[in-house]
């Protein structure tokens, strides 16, 4: 893992306290977030400890698509986001079966007045995410930690990486976890 002074932006170092899964995670976070070994506590991870208390329930009907884009910090980043996920909901209309597509946004950003079709929501609610997850039959992202918690229901991850250079150069801290390949057009995302 980086450290902090592995990165440009430092955008790490300003916590009093950090909370990991377990022991063993301590030293590349101490020296990620530049902090203090006895303000790093194993905790565990209480959003896994509610997602596996769900018990996933089958739904009829059509397939589930989760989008959660990462939020991006820079002037352009709203628009960025913004676009890619109006790049995704007209990609969306080159399904061949009926899907609801569902997309968290980052509460930093703003919710567009977007006319969407009837299959797309769009929200800003953690609670909603946690309670949809199990349901979802393809989690779609770029860099968020959530498909972390998602890959415990087993199913399908899609990485959605458009600006993958330009991300990495800014944001060090994520990309030991961004290694592997992503599909960087909407496009190459529909066609699997």
């Amino acid at each position: 893992m980086p450290t902090a002074d592995d990165s440009v932006i430092k955008p790490h170092t300003n916590y009093d306290w950090v909370f990991i899964n377990s022991e063993v995670d301590k030293p590349a976070y101490v020296a990620a977030f530049d902090i203090q070994p006895d303000h790093v506590l194993a905790t565990g991870e209480p959003m896994m400890d509610a997602l596996m208390a769900q018990r996933p329930e089958p739904h009829a009907g059509a397939k589930r698509l989760l989008y959660s884009p990462t939020y991006r910090p820079d002037a352009n980043g709203e628009a960025q986001v913004l676009h890619y996920i109006h790049e995704l909901i007209t990609a969306s209309e080159q399904l061949k079966q009926p899907w609801e597509i569902y997309v968290s946004l980052h509460p930093y950003l703003s919710l567009p007045e977007w006319q969407l079709p009837s299959n797309v929501h769009i929200f800003q609610d953690a609670t909603r995410v946690k309670q949809l997850m199990p349901t979802i039959d393809v989690f779609v992202t770029d860099y968020s930690s959530l498909s972390l918690n998602f890959s415990y229901f087993e199913r399908p991850i899609l990485l959605f990486t458009p600006d993958y250079e330009q991300y990495m150069a800014k944001m060090a801290f994520t990309s030991i976890i961004i290694t592997i390949s992503g599909h960087h057009t909407l496009m190459r995302l529909v066609r699997l």
